[in-house]
């Protein structure tokens, strides 16, 4: 989140004309017509649940950002 709230600072300031944002996960309900819960969260957590089980390569330390709909939303479109 810091480094994204650089990049915002740098272009306000002038030194950045556009950025791209891109999280590894999108989890959360949209604000659309079909209102869905994302495919990721869908595939990822959804099968978790269901088999009450949660998969994962290796010995587990991997890490990927994630962020819910809603704070992508605010935190990138109200500072625009």
């Amino acid at each position: 989140m810091n480094s994204m709230l650089s990049l915002i600072k740098a272009q306000q300031d002038g030194h950045l004309q556009a950025f791209i944002f891109l999280p590894t996960l999108i989890h959360g309900a949209g604000i659309g017509p079909g209102k869905k819960a994302s495919v990721a969260f869908r595939m990822f957590v959804g099968e978790a649940i269901a088999k009450k089980k949660a998969y994962y390569i290796g010995d587990g330390s991997n890490q990927a950002g994630a962020v819910h709909f809603l704070n992508l939303l605010f935190s990138v479109y109200m500072n625009v």
